[in-house]
């Protein structure tokens, strides 16, 4: 990281999940530091700032994060601000929150991994899911990166998000199907898949 770098980084906003997890999970558990490293040295990828989000500290709230998280980071980092440039990313409940996210600001950012996560159908009726409807004109050059695991209760989730963004005329995304369970095995190929095939492309 170069504050006084000319062009602004792209940034990446990732996001935990529920149950024990926290800030440092991606990092502690995720080994995302050596991820990015190694697609860095040994892929080619673009250095980009990762900001790993705490969200039990605010209970997953898309308001909060939209209107205080980010204009922190855009105020204090040299990132961009474009959304062109911007990207948001989690598993599980950190993949539902991303999916609202896209839902309630859909201009926010150009990229989305969701991994794991969703719509959850314990979380809603299925009158609930039938009336949701994404902004198909304002994510239309957005990239929506969908995926899961093959054995885990995290892929009816992706399906149902699938399903509400093709019933909304969302065409522009990706689905993606790892051999494992809900679980860092998966989530690690999910993220590196999205930086390689999908981010900034």
């Amino acid at each position: 990281y170069y504050a006084q770098r000319t062009e602004p980084y792209k940034v990446m906003y990732l996001s935990h999940g529920a149950g024990l997890e926290s800030e440092t999970s991606w990092v502690n558990k995720g080994s995302v530091s050596f991820m990015m490293d190694n697609l860095i040295a040994d892929y080619g990828v673009e250095p980009f700032v990762l900001v790993v989000i705490n969200n039990y500290a605010v209970n997953f709230d898309v308001e909060n994060f939209i209107n205080n998280v980010v204009p922190l980071v855009e105020a204090n980092y040299n990132v961009a601000t474009n959304r062109e440039n911007k990207a948001l990313a989690g598993l599980s409940m950190g993949g539902r929150f991303t999916v609202l996210n896209m839902l309630d600001h859909p201009k926010a950012f150009g990229y989305y991994g969701v991994f794991s996560g969703g719509f959850f159908a314990n979380m809603y009726s299925a009158e609930e899911l039938n009336a949701i409807t994404f902004d198909a004109d304002a994510l239309a050059d957005a990239h929506i990166y969908l995926a899961t695991g093959s054995k885990e209760f995290g892929l009816p989730a992706i399906l149902n998000t699938s399903e509400r963004l093709s019933k909304s005329g969302v065409t522009g995304y990706h689905a993606q199907l790892f051999d494992g369970g809900h679980d860092w095995n998966v989530w690690r190929q999910c993220f590196a898949d999205f930086v390689l095939n999908e981010l900034w492309k």
